[in-house]
């Protein structure tokens, strides 16, 4: 036991003594953010207790490259793992596929951008009907019965929603019931267009990695009470699948602002916005604005 301790001290002090800042070293990467080892193998930025492939992101002839530095310690490039039955289909390819043989008059789903903490939909449009079929509401009911929509989400399968962490509570409060393919959350119950399904939260299973007081891991799985009927009208969205983003820009949608420190919208809206590549953002190389206003998507 002793020796294994001993010989722990002295792999960590060798690994500690050997790390090595990237060329843009002055420009702090944060968990998750991508990176190349020195060896040009690319990876992703994360903390030295998660690199699960951390022999392969060092060796006596590989330094490990810096990413940046929290109070655990310094934030390594981890090196991607291998992908293992490439020629097989994810089950969310195959179901992505599935779906797609339902007749539909929405327009192609494009993701989210990634890293994107919080949207606007200052600037944004209307949507058509059937536009976004899987978009979600999750709503938080009152003393009065009344229900206050407070977060969006989006249907992944006939019995899970996808959201953000943060969502599945506000102080005591949390979610009740998951109001999907609404276009006008405030409409009185009787005119609701027929193919809109409400069903209440079984469950909610929350990033076992996510802290309130951090931006990492903001992602929550809730499961319905029962499976929502897939139609034409209603259905999941196409989970993305690929490393690479190969468009310039994306579709966020949501019931936020329609201006700065305006009033939520009551009808679902749209807003394009432009992706950035991580390079430019994290070297400064663009003029990439934060955010400036936190809203419900």
């Amino acid at each position: 036991m002793a020796l294994k301790y001993l010989t722990f001290i002295l792999f960590f002090h060798t690994f500690k003594c050997q790390l090595e800042f990237s060329d843009d070293q002055f420009n702090s990467r944060d968990v998750g953010a991508k990176c190349f080892l020195s060896n040009g193998q690319s990876g992703f930025c994360s903390e030295i207790k998660n690199c699960d492939n951390l022999k392969e992101s060092f060796s006596p002839r590989l330094r490990p490259t810096v990413c940046s530095y929290n109070f655990e310690g310094p934030i390594i490039c981890c090196a991607n793992s291998e992908r293992n039955n490439e020629s097989k289909d994810r089950v969310s390819v195959s179901k992505c596929n599935e779906y797609k043989t339902l007749s539909t008059v929405s327009t192609r789903s494009r993701i989210t951008p990634k890293g994107l903490y919080f949207v606007t939909v200052v600037g944004g449009q209307s949507v058509i009907s059937n536009e976004f079929p899987h978009m979600a509401a999750l709503g938080f009911k009152l003393e009065n019965d009344a229900v206050d929509w407070k977060c969006g989400a989006s249907l992944i399968s006939e019995n899970f929603v996808l959201t953000a962490a943060h969502c599945t509570a506000f102080g005591n409060d949390k979610p009740d019931i998951v109001r999907i393919s609404d276009r006008d959350l405030f409409t009185a119950s009787d005119d609701i267009e027929e193919h809109v399904q409400e069903r209440t939260i079984k469950e909610m299973h929350i990033h076992p990695k996510y802290k309130i007081t951090s931006y990492y891991h903001d992602i929550a799985l809730l499961e319905l009470s029962e499976p929502i009927n897939i139609s034409p009208n209603l259905r999941p969205a196409c989970l993305w699948t690929s490393d690479y983003i190969d468009t310039k820009s994306v579709w966020a949608t949501g019931w936020g602002l329609t201006k700065f420190t305006g009033t939520p919208s009551e009808e679902l809206l749209k807003v394009e916005l432009e992706l950035y590549d991580e390079d430019d953002y994290y070297t400064g190389n663009s003029n990439i604005k934060p955010l400036a206003t936190v809203l419900e998507v």
